[in-house]
């Protein structure tokens, strides 16, 4: 794909630095490649402008992951030619906002979309490009004062701006999906005890088993299960959910969640985001939640997602309090952490990156990134046992540790250890 040449359009993806805000999810990966509802944010934008060429801008720390992640795109490009689109990653990508953004490549002059003050795209093209602020140093609100003078367009749409949004859009997510789906297709295997409710609304695979005495309940929500999936006996899912490829879902309730892929799942789930091969292989119930990548939950391991008091739930992040203003919320698991058999977690409950926790003593609200031990004491993670540990947990997937990743781990874990 090439970039010279003045008259081609090209759409950039860009991460601000409002991704500081989206921790621990965004703490090793730019939130564009984190699959929600069935596709990333890089894939819906592909779908809704086919044949543009595209390319990602990122922290100069994570370029490399990214190449490994996305080969195909441009990551970091020195130069820029032509009509450009600059797109939030962290905006949920539909059909109306693409329209909205096509039309304004139409305007002679630079554009912006904004939504409460938070940059949506840019059109721009040459010589104007020079003055597009690509340093993820900056957030959104300095990046439109700095092209104040440009036209503005406000447009309502979806935009994550804190980890617990992820959430609260993924209905929209997975409806998203089903615009790009052939709903009503059922490719894979079903046996005849199977019961399916709304079945327009439903999607299965190809390779996909579905075992005996298992319910695909879409009344509430469209259900996508995608490829080589298995679905074992006396499996209740519940839409709006989504089950991404080579996942198994083990039994239990699943209501309103995105899964996978390659993840493993039992027990009582709810509203609950597992973004990609990690393991709740057991009973315990999780409600409200993101669980990141490489993640494995105990068995008995559960999250509380409401008050007592049915009150809003609060999260600690480095000490300091913010009301999420959502009455239900679960935890927020970061990526490569590890829970012990029978932890119990609290509303509003992050655990950072790397963390390894166990005890059933309920654990404190915030747990910084590569901790170890109980809750009543935390020890920081020696990085050599821990990429040691991750290493043959990527084999199991006939996958390696790549020294891009393997930096940026190290780097993470170097950056401090607060309790």
């Amino acid at each position: 794909m090439g970039y010279d040449g003045t008259t081609m359009t090209s759409i950039c993806i860009f991460e601000d630095a409002d991704w500081q805000a989206l921790r621990p999810i965004t703490d090793i990966r730019p939130f564009f490649t984190i699959t929600i509802g069935g596709a990333t944010a890089i894939e819906r934008i592909q779908d809704a402008f086919p044949n543009t060429p595209l390319f990602l801008n990122c922290r100069p720390g994570l370029s490399d992951t990214v190449r490994e992640l996305k080969p195909e795109l441009k990551v970091n490009p020195e130069k820029i030619w032509g009509l450009t689109i600059f797109i939030n990653g962290r905006v949920l990508m539909t059909q109306s906002l693409a329209a909205v953004i096509q039309r304004a490549t139409t305007h002679p002059a630079t554009t912006l979309i904004t939504h409460n003050h938070t940059l949506v795209a840019l059109i721009t093209s040459s010589p104007e490009l020079s003055k597009i602020p690509l340093n993820t140093q900056l957030t959104s609100a300095e990046m439109i004062d700095q092209l104040s003078s440009s036209p503005s367009t406000q447009y309502d749409c979806d935009i994550i701006k804190a980890p617990w949004d992820v959430g609260r859009l993924l209905g929209a997510a997975i409806g998203d999906t089903t615009t790009r789906t052939q709903m009503g297709t059922i490719q894979g295997s079903l046996s005849p005890t199977t019961v399916l409710y709304n079945d327009a609304a439903i999607h299965v695979g190809p390779e996909t088993i579905i075992e005996d005495f298992v319910v695909l309940d879409a009344r509430s929500g469209p259900i996508i299960i995608a490829d080589n999936v298995i679905i074992e006996s006396h499996s209740r899912i519940v839409g709006p959910t989504f089950i991404g490829d080579h996942s198994q879902i083990l039994g239990g309730k699943i209501r309103g969640c995105s899964i996978g892929p390659w993840c493993k799942i039992s027990g009582e789930v709810s509203n609950t985001i597992f973004a990609g091969y990690s393991n709740k292989s057991h009973d315990g119930f999780w409600g409200n939640s993101y669980v990141g990548h490489w993640v494995n939950i105990g068995a008995g391991s559960i999250t509380s997602n409401l008050k007592n008091t049915y009150g809003t739930v609060q999260l600690h992040y480095n000490g300091i309090a913010t009301d999420s203003g959502q009455q239900f919320l679960g935890s927020i698991v970061g990526d490569h952490c590890k829970l012990g058999i029978g932890t119990h977690l609290n509303t509003g409950t992050i655990i950072g990156t790397g963390s390894s926790i166990v005890g059933t003593t309920i654990h404190p609200k915030w747990i910084p990134n590569f901790s170890w031990g109980t809750a009543d004491k935390y020890h920081h993670t020696d990085i050599t046992k821990f990429l040691s540990t991750t290493q043959r947990v990527y084999s199991r997937r006939r996958l390696s540790l790549s020294a891009s990743e393997t930096t940026v781990l190290q780097t993470l874990h170097t950056s401090g250890f607060v309790q």
